[in-house]
């Protein structure tokens, strides 16, 4: 290794001082002919060449004394790639010392009776001096910049959208020139109402105000542009009104928000923070935002555990895309406080509505809905912490089991024209009381599906990052105590998905089943999303570590707990007897699954309820395998499989 690093650090010493040489030599040769072409310009050709070499010596002085110049100035020090205001006029500066010395040589030279230039030959000089050495670090750039755009365009890299005061717009566009924006290509401008205007700037067009960020972003998609992103200048947290108008709009174009952090030469950079996505090792999948607007504008829409993680993030982006009135159920007083707050700052054209409710009570629940009369229900309230569930399996299965049957059947009472229900990748195969109850569910879904043909559905989907509870917030914790960060096993493996990622793929499923006619029904109550690969634990803890700026295992140690009870190394995406084939909609799978006979799950149920109240886990644990285990396979032409 040591001696690869030697070879490594000589091959760069060698390239760069091949740089320094070219840089030299372009300096050095311009300078020359910059002076024989002033000659040139103001002697007649028949008498040029006796007098170019009469002059000769002065022409090699006039180059040597440049690169002096040049070099004593600090220009050759700077890269052409960062070539700036500073290079241009410390240039200027060694021209003008040139100039000047040149008059003197040409003084000189005529005391002595020799052959000398006047003053005209040394203005024009100065002027070609500059022309060709500035015009030379020019050219450079613009080389610089057009490769860089052009592999952009080869890479097929989403654009992002600024905005930000004109100042901040030149100086990010700046920092993308000299690549120190990595992985953003910034393709147009926004300026906030009541700063300065402006149509381009380096030559990127600026579209308007914030409130065109619509017609920029289709115009930009006219133009052979993918825009994923709006970047904002720091400066606009100041203009809080606008900040929010721009997070609808991007919400419901489904657009990320980057914040482009300032930076304080007396304080240092200030670290941005954390973005959970930036430890995928999967791109998100860009969903239609059409479909989703399509599917709640104008609708009321109930959502039971919307204080949470997903449910929240649900609500937010129903809001942006127009929905009419928004109901949250929520036993956390504190979560729904939080989440009611947020949506009256921004949503104000969306009646936001808060219920205290425990989805375990039917009857209060009833008066809920009954009073909200939702076109839609997203059922997202469950108890989701494998440890909590397995410590406290009363509680899951009344909340996971019971709360889910009471959802189902009040909306069957009341006639909620569609209903979610959010599953979890533990389903599959369960090991543990957490996966049991959440298959349970899908169960009784799937039931009231064929049984009643309502348009009823679950989405599976794994792990969410950032969620409460995600794995990234509790190893940074570590992290930032010094370690150790705990993970259960090296070989562990999970699948991931972002917040928003998951909440728009659920919309979009629910969508597939809202568009259900008389004529045209879907067939299937339980559809997956794309999770990508599955990541080893161990291999995200040890990124956050070096994110962290420690070195893994040596700075903070890693130590390894074994597994939880109702815990296993490797969750599975699809069961046993089920195909996953693909829905017209990118990132939502279809499970077709074997038959299903619905009969057991009523006397499962009822043997359920008895060992709540006996407290029998062995009988809760039988009734539940009796429920979700009453199938026959049957044969199924699929031309789909286990999602890649």
């Amino acid at each position: 290794m040591a001696a690869l690093n030697a070879s490594l650090n000589k091959r760069r010493f060698r390239l760069r001082h091949l740089k320094n040489t070219l840089v030299v030599l372009h300096d050095g040769i311009g300078s020359a002919a910059a002076l024989l072409l002033a000659l040139a310009l103001l002697e007649r050709p028949v008498e040029l060449l006796d007098y170019l070499t009469s002059l000769g010596p002065l022409v090699v002085a006039t180059s040597i004394a440049s690169m002096a110049a040049l070099w004593a100035l600090g220009v050759f020090s700077s890269r052409w790639r960062l070539a700036s205001l500073f290079d241009f006029l410390a240039i200027l500066r060694a021209s003008i010392l040139v100039s000047l010395g040149l008059l003197l040589a040409s003084v000189l030279y005529s005391h002595a009776g020799l052959s000398s230039i006047d003053l005209r030959s040394v203005f024009i000089f100065c002027m070609f001096q500059c022309a060709f050495l500035i015009g030379g670090r020019v050219a450079y750039r613009v080389y610089r910049l057009l490769l860089r755009r052009k592999v952009k365009e080869l890479e097929d890299i989403d654009a992002v959208v600024f905005v930000g005061a004109l100042k901040e717009f030149d100086a990010a566009l700046r920092a993308a020139e000299q690549g120190l924006l990595k992985n953003l290509f910034i393709a147009a401008g926004l300026i906030p109402r009541g700063a300065a205007e402006a149509k381009r700037v380096r030559g990127v067009q600026v579209f308007g105000d914030i409130d065109k960020l619509e017609a920029c972003c289709a115009s930009l998609r006219l133009g052979g542009f993918s825009v994923s992103a709006v970047l904002t200048a720091a400066s606009l947290t100041e203009r809080p009104e606008e900040l929010r108008a721009l997070q609808v709009n991007a919400r419901r174009l489904g657009l990320q928000i980057l914040r482009l952090q300032p930076v304080d030469l007396g304080q240092g950079a200030a670290p941005a923070p954390v973005n959970f996505s930036d430890f995928f090792l999967r791109h998100e999948i860009r969903v239609d935002h059409e479909r989703i607007s399509a599917l709640v504008r104008g609708k009321s829409v109930l959502i039971t555990g919307g204080g949470g993680s997903i449910g929240g993030e649900i609500a937010r982006i129903i809001a942006a895309h127009g929905a009419r009135e928004i109901i949250i159920v929520e036993i956390s007083e504190q979560a729904l406080q939080l989440i009611l707050s947020e949506l009256q700052e921004f949503a104000t054209d969306c009646g936001i509505h808060g219920q205290l409710a425990d989805v375990r009570d039917v009857n209060r629940l009833r008066r809920v809905v009954a009073r909200a009369m939702p076109d839609i229900v997203v059922h997202s309230a469950a108890l989701k912490h494998v440890d909590l569930a397995e410590a406290n399996w009363q509680e899951a299965v009344k909340t996971n089991v019971f709360g889910s049957l009471n959802v189902l059947q009040v909306a069957a009472e009341l006639d909620v024209p569609t209903l979610v229900n959010i599953s979890t990748d533990k389903a599959v195969d369960p090991v543990g009381m957490l996966g049991l109850t959440k298959r349970c569910s899908e169960i009784l879904v799937s039931r009231v599906k064929e049984t009643q043909g309502r348009r009823v559905l679950s989405v599976r989907f794994g792990n969410v990052l950032g969620s409460s509870g995600s794995v990234v917030p509790i190893f940074l914790r570590q992290i930032a105590s010094g370690g150790p960060v705990t993970v259960t096993d090296p070989a562990m493996t999970r699948y991931f998905m972002s917040i928003r990622e998951a909440a728009e793929l659920v919309l979009v499923s629910c969508s597939l089943v809202a568009n259900e006619t008389q004529n045209v029904r879907v067939r299937f109550s339980t559809f997956l999303l794309d999770m990508g690969q599955p990541v080893r634990i161990v291999d995200l803890a040890e990124q956050l570590i070096e994110w962290s700026g420690w070195t893994p295992h040596q700075d903070i140690k890693i130590v390894y707990t074994g597994l939880r009870p109702g815990e296993r190394l490797h969750e599975s995406l699809i069961a046993a007897g089920e195909y996953a084939t693909p829905s017209h909609e990118a990132g939502v799978f279809q499970l077709e699954t074997c038959a299903q006979f619905y009969a057991h799950v009523e006397p499962a149920l009822i043997n359920l309820a008895v060992a709540l109240e006996q407290d029998d886990k062995d009988l809760a644990l039988s009734a539940m395998q009796a429920m979700i285990e009453r199938h026959e396979p049957i044969a199924i032409e699929t031309t789909g499989g286990r999602p890649a």
